[in-house]
């Protein structure tokens, strides 16, 4: 069950990273609103950790060491933005550190939790009506199972007025079961 963490490329991974750099690069010291330019990739980190996203986390580490390192110099505001760096740096450290090993979580392969889990990595974020139509069960099994996905942090749940959708988080995505793919065998 699951997949190794080295195989998985949590999907927006690269356009993050790619954010990350744009925002830090485009970083004005001499900006009165240097702090609103860095609360952007504050809540990046702030997301990743709440949604056990290590990918993400570990790819924010350089970047910030980079700006931090065109600060070193730098007059104007540049001593209090290099003090926020660190202490963005010093929390994505200790969040990556911290983070629960999503291996650690067991799911029976047979589980609705194991089918729910697979058919959100399948793709889009699905309602609960749609959940319960692909594992062929109950409303309230779809709110057991949900409840159950959500403390373990493998899926988020949104509502829009009495709608709730699922979305499948990075850790979710490395404790879903693998698809099973036939093979022929040529003979």
């Amino acid at each position: 069950m699951g997949q190794p963490t080295e195989q998985i490329a949590t999907p927006g991974t690269a356009e993050r990273a790619g954010l990350l750099r744009a925002w830090l690069g485009g970083l004005d010291q001499d900006s009165a609103s240097w702090e609103a330019d860095l609360s952007a990739v504050s809540m990046l980190v702030v997301d990743s950790l709440l949604h056990s996203d290590a990918d993400t986390l570990a790819q924010v580490l350089d970047p910030v060491r980079d700006a931090l390192a065109k600060l070193y110099d730098a007059g104007g505001r540049a001593r209090e933005i290099r003090g926020y760096l660190l202490a963005l740096l010093a929390v994505t450290r200790v969040g990556l550190e911290r983070l629960p090993d999503p291996l650690a979580v067991h799911i029976a392969p047979e589980s609705h939790a194991a089918k729910a889990l697979t058919a959100l990595a399948a793709g889009k974020p699905l309602s609960s009506t749609e959940l319960q139509r692909k594992l062929d069960t109950s409303a309230s099994q779809v709110s057991r199972v949900g409840r159950q996905l959500l403390a373990d942090g493998l899926v988020v749940q949104r509502r829009s007025g009495r709608t709730a959708s699922w979305e499948i988080t990075p850790r979710g995505r490395l404790v879903a079961p693998t698809p099973v793919r036939s093979r022929n065998r040529a003979g």
